[in-house]
């Protein structure tokens, strides 16, 4: 069954997979070529990516979500112990060049998934109030309003990963 994305939501993640393209590539290649940096993320120090779903969907598939955080949090383990095995499948599936990959693996970690905290919560406001300044999203967002309680978060997030 394919869940249907509202269009609010395929648009910010649109935006976001721009954002995050761009910096890579950045990342990636800076020392490799000439580039102009017209906007960096100096100030935004938030490792990591969010998931984010329609309420409804999650409230609805709080099951679902957990089995989902629990292999992600797997396959990060997994990608931390087998780095060559990521360099190896960057290169080939991404069409990347090893030079720019193993300039990217260098400043990349895949440990550290981390459970919801105030501390997080608050980075996560910051960054939505700069991608609002930015013009990346169309509208002020309260990160708070978009929560599920916290007990919900201890139900889905394994131990190890709680703060």
């Amino acid at each position: 069954m394919t869940t249907k994305i509202p269009s609010n939501q395929k648009y910010l993640i649109d935006k976001i997979a721009r954002i995050k393209r761009r910096r890579f590539l950045h990342v990636a290649t800076s020392g490799l070529y000439r580039i102009r940096v017209l906007k960096d993320s100096v100030g935004l120090d938030s490792p990591g990516g969010y998931y984010i779903a329609d309420r409804k969907f999650a409230e609805e598939n709080l099951g679902l979500l957990k089995i989902i955080i629990e292999e992600l949090n797997k396959l990060d383990k997994w990608a931390e112990a087998n780095r060559g095995e990521v360099a190896k499948l960057m290169i080939t599936e991404q069409k990347l060049d090893p030079d720019v990959v193993e300039i990217a693996m260098s400043r990349r970690t895949f440990a550290g998934r981390r459970g919801l905290s105030p501390a997080l919560i608050k980075e996560q406001q910051r960054v939505a109030d700069l991608f609002f300044d930015e013009g990346v999203i169309p509208k002020k967002i309260n990160i708070q309003e978009a929560l599920l309680p916290p007990d919900v978060y201890a139900a889905i997030t394994p131990s190890e990963i709680m703060v």
